[in-house]
């Protein structure tokens, strides 16, 4: 298992003791337990990324340590970029929001440094036994695309053009 350590304080230390080390199994704290999500997908100029929306009964709609995971971005300056933001403006690549009730809008950024075409995709629903409909806004285009039946597929130019505010 690994983790990867943000730091909240100037000057941090992370200290793990020798003790805390092992070469033998431990315990395994991943479950067999399918999540409720939903996979997205943007891809274009060789490129792709992927987002997560989680649903569970504990998360809330502002960013939560236990539940959400915050988007980290590529060293590739050329990498295309894909995230929700949750409510206080996180850019999240796993958005644990809580258990699907209603209808639900989440922002989508996306981002390039790399003009072109680009393809925003339902890679799949998980652990969600009804039926479920995902679509995608585009409010520069002011087309939303049913993406339970297919992909949604936009010309991106660097210029002028506002991606990162552009779906939800």
């Amino acid at each position: 298992q690994g983790f990867l350590v943000k730091a909240n304080a100037a000057s941090p230390v992370l200290t793990v003791k020798e003790a805390a080390k092992t070469s033998t199994a431990g315990t395994l704290y991943k479950t067999n337990e399918t999540p409720a999500l939903i996979r997205l997908k943007i891809s274009g100029e060789k490129h792709s990324d992927q987002a997560v929306v989680r649903f569970h009964k504990d998360a809330t709609d502002n960013f939560d340590n236990s539940w959400d995971a915050r988007k980290l971005a590529s060293y590739a300056p050329e990498a295309t970029f894909i995230a929700t933001l949750s409510a206080d403006t996180q850019k999240l690549s796993i958005n644990s929001i809580p258990d699907l009730n209603e209808d639900v809008s989440l922002p989508l950024f996306a981002k390039s440094n790399l003009a072109g075409e680009y393809t925003i995709s339902l890679l799949g629903i998980e652990g969600i036994d009804e039926p479920m409909c995902v679509s995608l806004e585009d409010t520069v285009t002011s087309t939303i695309t049913d993406l339970n039946n297919g992909s949604y597929t936009f010309t991106y130019a660097l210029e002028g053009d506002s991606l990162p505010a552009r779906f939800k």
